[in-house]
């Protein structure tokens, strides 16, 4: 997932564009269909950005 501030024009609009692009590429199934190690690996992605990102905004914020 991708959030694009600006997005309706200029440059936002170009790069919401071509980002919708790269995940057009990707095939989507049906989560009764994934596996374990799919959803594990999901998770895995999915938390370790949030817990990279709020360490980072911890850090810059308050030194």
């Amino acid at each position: 997932m991708a959030i694009v501030t600006g997005a309706l024009r200029g440059i936002g609009r170009a790069i919401a564009v071509h980002l919708h692009s790269l995940v057009a590429k990707h095939e989507y199934r049906n989560l009764a269909d994934t596996t374990l190690k799919d959803r594990d690996r999901t998770f895995n992605v999915n938390t370790r950005g949030a817990v990279l990102y709020s360490k980072e905004a911890r850090v810059l914020s308050w030194g």
